[in-house]
């Protein structure tokens, strides 16, 4: 189905015929916007791309159907009340290959749109346009009264029987379209054209794409079943599917370092201080210096904290007066030791006076001097 103007225009003229008096001048605001919109998008209309089947040419000024001709013409039939109710805006002709094929990397294409709400056309991209190898015929199945082809069929012999019916025209099967006679007996045309005869009760639908592609593919006989992978898309396991999907991203989100937890650096120690004084406890237990030890703390409290009891803290031992000595200034004849020489005339030499010492048992540095 070539896309074209749509149904709005057509939809807001009959509605303003039989709006109620207070609601007309509505009407006709929208008839009239309806109507620029449509010669906006017929203007603006460029050439469609073609892969090979078929070419769809857009005609300058939008026909009239006013008769119709062709196999589907007696079956559809056309009544003459509605001769002005349909407008063809595009002829279907077979595709003839370009002398010059001049292709590019990307082309933009505007192309017309099919619904009345976007009547001004949709701007797309499309890939390179690749026309196909495969022998086609195409077979004209309707005409207007001036030979112009509304509807075609094309077939190829490596399709195994399969058809493509191509309609010139959307606004031919919109659905404010199907409320019309000849709309209806086409949109019937083309369900019986589309199934084999054997079929007792006829079922179609339509298809709305992009301008890109269609895949068509082979399907194995019987009702197709889902296995592998595909069975988390169907349902109950599509409920299930659904919130692991989410469970997993809110854990991602937790091993992020910005939004979940904080992450653990583990560094390496090489040494410590308590291995340090484990050894010299070890050294000091095998020396059997406990009591020099316990000294020196209870001096190290005694000194710096100025405690006078306590767990460290060891009595102090009663400290005893040490006399030296007195001595006696030496004669003159005593004076001087054998083999030395005399002291000058005229020095004198003052007995040293007695002194007494405390002494600490506890200061290792008195007691040695003791």
């Amino acid at each position: 189905m070539i896309p074209d103007s749509g149904s709005e225009t057509d939809y807001w003229i009959d509605a303003s015929r039989v709006a109620p008096p207070e609601q007309r001048l509505e009407y006709r605001r929208r008839v009239a916007k309806s109507i620029n919109r449509r010669i906006r998008s017929r203007l603006n209309r460029s050439a469609s791309q073609s892969n090979g089947w078929f070419t769809s040419t857009s005609l300058p000024v939008g026909q009239s159907l006013t008769k119709i001709d062709g196999e589907w013409a007696e079956p559809i039939g056309l009544q003459t009340s509605e001769s002005a109710s349909y407008t063809i805006e595009y002829q279907i002709e077979p595709y003839s290959k370009p002398k010059s094929a001049k292709k590019a990397a990307n082309s933009t294409v505007t192309t017309p749109a099919t619904a009345p709400a976007t009547t001004t056309g949709n701007t797309v991209i499309v890939a390179d346009n690749v026309v196909t190898d495969t022998p086609v015929s195409m077979q004209p199945l309707l005409q207007d009264q001036s030979g112009t082809t509304i509807v075609a069929q094309v077939q190829s012999t490596r399709w195994k029987g399969s058809q493509i019916i191509v309609v010139a025209g959307g606004s031919l099967l919109t659905n404010y379209a199907f409320t019309k006679p000849l709309a209806a007996r086409l949109a019937d045309q083309l369900v019986l054209a589309s199934l084999p005869p054997s079929t007792s009760s006829p079922r179609a639908g339509f298809i709305s794409v992009n301008p890109l592609s269609l895949p068509v593919s082979e399907s194995k006989p019987g009702v197709p079943k889902a296995s592998g992978w595909e069975l988390l898309t169907t349902w109950p396991m599509s409920l299930v599917t659904v919130h692991a999907a989410l469970l997993g991203l809110v854990i991602c989100l937790m091993l992020l370092p910005s939004l979940g937890r904080a992450r653990h650096i583990r560094y390496s120690v090489k040494g410590s201080f308590g291995d340090h004084l484990d050894a010299v406890a070890a050294l000091m237990n095998r020396a059997g210096g406990e009591q020099f030890a316990r000294h020196r703390i209870s001096e190290y409290m005694r000194r710096i904290h100025g405690e006078t009891q306590g767990p460290w803290v060891l009595p102090e031992p009663e400290h005893e007066a040490v006399h030296s000595p007195a001595l006696h200034p030496p004669t003159a004849e005593s004076s001087t030791p054998p083999g030395l020489p005399d002291p000058p005339a005229g020095s004198h030499t003052q007995p040293p006076s007695q002194t007494t010492r405390s002494l600490d048992p506890t200061d290792s540095d008195s007691t040695a001097n003791s």
